[in-house]
């Protein structure tokens, strides 16, 4: 049994050869050689008793490395889990940002749609009043009283017998009706037609000899100088019929026509009363007398600088010889002509 056992090496069947041999041994009193197999019987115990603990511990290392593997496993799953969990709410918030921003796009677009809508209807509305203060202008023209003037001084001139001036007188006047209107849809005017619009209509008043006036253009650089249609007239009509009316012996209107460091600049001079001497006047003939230069012309040129890119610039002075009153000057600068041709 022993030799089979070593040559096949089954320790566990040898281990327990020598066991009973040495009890044999020991029992028949052969002790020595009962001693030895209990020797190579311990051996093979405790050579078992390794190769146990050596299995046991390969077991736990094996069991151990599992877990690990195992735990390394999980976590990496947790990670990759926490990686899309991370990711789909980047991806939420990303996507709520995108569409906040798209909100916030769309309200601002709105609100730059309404400013832009806003913006055109206050154009139209301010070109609305724009022409209805040329049609207020062209209402001034033609007023009852100017129309009067007119008629009572071709019914002077027929009382007279003086057909040919009567004639001549009436021609004019109906000139200055039909260029009236013929301009009076137009935004603009190009300055040798409002001049001879002026001339007619200054020869139209004939209101006495001692009436005098003049029409000058000095050292121009354009030969079509572009003005708003009718600004220039009714600050005329209010130096003659404000001013000069008003005025005792002779009465001069200057009108002058120049350039101002590359801009028009329209000058009317009268030696009239002054305004405030006018308004007396007035404010005694007239309890609700309104002037239409002082309000209506006024708001037509801030609607005109408010439409145009061409700008009216506005200044009237009262002219003074010490403290006594001896005329008006209007000053209009026409800004930023466009488009001339020398």
């Amino acid at each position: 049994m022993e030799k089979v056992a070593v040559e096949n090496k089954y320790n566990h069947y040898l281990y327990q050869a020598y066991k009973v041999q040495a009890d044999h041994y020991e029992k028949y009193g052969q002790n020595d050689i009962a001693l030895q197999k209990h020797k190579l019987y311990s051996k093979l115990v405790i050579q078992r008793e390794k190769e146990k603990k050596k299995a046991l511990s390969n077991h736990l290392v094996s069991e151990t490395k599992k877990r690990d593997e195992e735990r390394a496993k999980f976590q990496l799953n947790t990670k990759i889990q926490e990686e899309k969990s991370r990711q789909n709410n980047l991806n939420i918030v990303f996507f709520l940002i995108l569409a906040i921003l798209l909100i916030v796009g769309i309200l601002l677009y709105n609100r730059y749609q309404r400013k832009v809508l806003y913006q055109r209807l206050k154009d139209k509305k301010n070109q609305l009043a724009l022409m209805q203060s040329q049609i207020m202008n062209i209402g001034s023209q033609m007023n009852p009283h100017f129309i009067f003037n007119a008629l009572n001084s071709v019914q002077d001139l027929i009382m007279q017998k003086d057909i040919r001036n009567s004639n001549i007188y009436l021609g004019k006047f109906a000139d200055l009706m039909r260029k009236t209107l013929e301009t009076s849809e137009k935004q603009t005017i190009q300055l040798d037609s409002e001049i001879e619009i002026l001339d007619l209509y200054l020869e139209s008043l004939r209101f006495n000899e001692d009436f005098k006036y003049s029409i000058e253009k000095k050292h121009l650089k354009y030969n079509n100088y572009e003005i708003p249609t009718m600004l220039i007239q009714p600050y005329v009509e209010n130096a003659v019929k404000h001013g000069l009316l008003h005025k005792a012996g002779a009465k001069e209107l200057r009108i002058e026509f120049k350039e101002v460091r590359g801009d028009l600049q329209c000058i009317i001079w009268d030696n009239g009363v002054g305004r405030k001497r006018s308004e007396e006047i007035n404010k005694r003939r007239e309890l609700n007398h309104n002037s239409f230069a002082t309000k209506a012309n006024d708001n037509r040129v801030d609607l005109i600088n408010q439409t145009s890119k061409n700008k009216v610039k506005l200044e009237i002075i009262d002219l003074f010889d010490g403290e006594k009153a001896i005329g008006t000057k209007v000053v209009i600068d026409f800004l930023r002509q466009e488009g001339l041709n020398e």
